[in-house]
């Protein structure tokens, strides 16, 4: 059964790897609740209203595919957050990937779950065709779609190592959806 952190949309690596608050850091003795839902004693507002969620991603195992959850204050930011995310798992460190080549993204529709499709297949296909590594985004969702925009530089074998192959971004699962504490989004990559 599910603890009510993992109904409540996300699961932190530290909190499977050795069940600390994600905010202190203090272990699992200190919770209000005994999970990681409410927030040790320390850091009791944790996740408890919209302006106190931090950004974050987690990745959750899928059979041969890896899911990508995104949680974020704002829908703008999910987006944002769900691309970083995305390109994580492509490279093993996002941090060697300079901001020298500037992509701009536009697609329209309203469907949120559709944009979210469309917007990582986009930038999938960057990778895959013109070898292009991003690692900052920018995203506005208005009523007739999506703009983003999207920086980075080409893949180069000296500098950036790769982490995963994704193949494919897949339907299964998907979903965007507003919480009482912000936004969720999961996506299943193809991996």
């Amino acid at each position: 059964m599910p603890s009510c952190h993992e109904e409540a949309g996300f699961i932190l690596k530290s909190l499977r790897m050795n069940d600390l608050c994600p905010v202190s850091g203090h272990g699992r003795e200190s919770w209000d609740c005994g999970c990681a839902r409410g927030s040790c004693t320390d850091c009791r507002t944790w996740g408890s209203r919209r302006d106190s969620i931090k950004v974050m991603y987690g990745t959750f195992d899928h059979t041969a595919d890896l899911g990508l959850r995104i949680r974020a204050a704002d829908l703008n930011t999910l987006f944002a957050e769900a691309a970083l995310a995305l390109f994580s798992t492509l490279v093993e460190d996002l941090d060697t990937v300079a901001h020298v080549q500037h992509l701009e993204v536009a697609i329209p529709g309203s469907d949120r779950e559709f944009l979210l499709f469309d917007w990582l297949k986009e930038l999938l296909y960057r990778f895959e065709v013109e070898h292009l590594l991003l690692s900052r985004f920018s995203v506005q969702i208005g009523a007739d779609g999506l703009r983003g925009s999207a920086w980075g530089e080409p893949f180069d074998r000296q500098r950036h190592e790769l982490a995963h192959e994704v193949k494919a971004i897949t339907y299964h699962g998907l979903r965007v959806e507003e919480t009482p504490d912000g936004w969720l989004a999961e996506v299943i990559v193809d991996i």
